[in-house]
């Protein structure tokens, strides 16, 4: 940019008027003339002033520059201190969660969870439909991501009469104006429990156990006469009635997720125990032979054999004239122990 000359003299530059100059360099016959008359004395003094100028203005844009490296490392330091005690305040609310879990009352989780009112009705259904005795969770590294944060649990159920029931999961925090939360979601419990879902114990049935002659033969099945004579019609007679408790099996149970009353998902099988095998003093194969000898007899003719040995007396016996079990000549009694 230049002006017009005024008084007869050159134009002279902007950039060189701000910063001291305004005098042409005219390199006729070799020399510098300043059109204004003035000395080579003051065309020096008007460089060192340029000079200085040049000089101020890279101080001030270095100290800019420090200043704003300055500030990007006070923001920085903020930042970290602010992130920091975020994510300590997350791992303490992970914590007094776990610790809630592991059976504390259940008031314990009204600073921890986003919907106390609902969260606790939740834990308390949970504790009681799957009769947990005790539990035991524990919780990996918070992973936080802006206002939410994961954090993966482990846990282990003592299922009363059941057994231990252990799992994996992750809980959702969430950041609001009291701080860290635990969500309350379909998935708080277990991740596979989603909305609509709910838990039950199914139950499981193991195997009966078995009443067996002195050999250890079963006598059910054996013959129709002595099972109802010897066991019992039903479970109010006979052995069955002294000793049915013995055989009964121990109910299992399964842990599944129903929906509208209907299993949709089976999440821990716990086996029913097998009831155990009573061992009776009846010999089956005293009694074949007794009946051996007393068919040709007759159904008409009353008649009972006693076998006896040097160790043991056996009484085999049959009905008579079609008697039902329970009559006195129609039972046959197991050997004395």
């Amino acid at each position: 940019m230049t002006r017009e000359p005024e008084s007869g003299r050159p134009p002279v530059d902007s950039w060189d008027n701000l910063l001291g100059g305004g005098w042409d360099d005219n390199r006729t016959n070799g020399h510098r003339t300043d059109p204004g008359g003035r000395t080579a004395g003051h065309h020096a003094a008007r460089q060192r002033t340029r000079a200085g100028t040049i000089t101020r203005i890279g101080l001030v844009v270095l100290a800019l520059a420090a200043l704003a490296v300055g500030a990007s490392a006070w923001i920085r330091h903020r930042r970290t201190v602010a992130d920091r005690r975020s994510q300590r305040t997350a791992e303490r609310t992970a914590d007094a969660y776990v610790a809630a879990m592991d059976g504390g009352a259940i008031t314990r989780f009204e600073n921890v969870l986003d919907q106390p009112a609902d969260g606790e009705n939740l834990i308390s259904s949970f504790r009681d439909t799957l009769q947990i005795g005790s539990a035991r969770y524990t919780h990996g590294p918070v992973v936080r991501h802006g206002a939410v944060a994961t954090v993966p649990y482990s846990a282990d159920l003592a299922l009363t009469g059941l057994g231990h029931w252990r799992f994996t999961g992750t809980v959702t925090m969430r950041h609001h104006h009291r701080g860290w939360r635990v969500a309350v979601v379909p998935e708080l419990l277990h991740p596979d429990r989603h909305a609509g879902l709910h838990f039950a114990l199914a139950p499981v049935t193991g195997a009966p156990g078995r009443f067996l002659d002195v050999h250890g033969t079963p006598i059910a099945g054996a013959d129709p006469d002595l099972t109802a004579n010897i066991l019992g019609a039903d479970p109010q007679t006979g052995l069955n009635r002294l000793y049915g408790s013995a055989i009964a099996d121990g109910t299992g149970a399964s842990v599944v997720l129903t929906e509208g009353g209907q299993r949709v998902r089976t999440l821990a099988t716990f086996p029913g125990r097998a009831g155990g095998d009573v061992r009776s003093t009846f010999d089956l194969a005293v009694q074949r032979d007794g009946e051996a000898v007393l068919d040709p007899l007759g159904p008409a003719r009353e008649a009972a054999l006693v076998a006896i040995d040097t160790a043991v007396r056996r009484r085999v016996g049959r009905p008579v004239g079609g008697d039902v079990p329970g009559s006195a000549a129609g039972r046959s009694l197991i050997r004395p122990g």
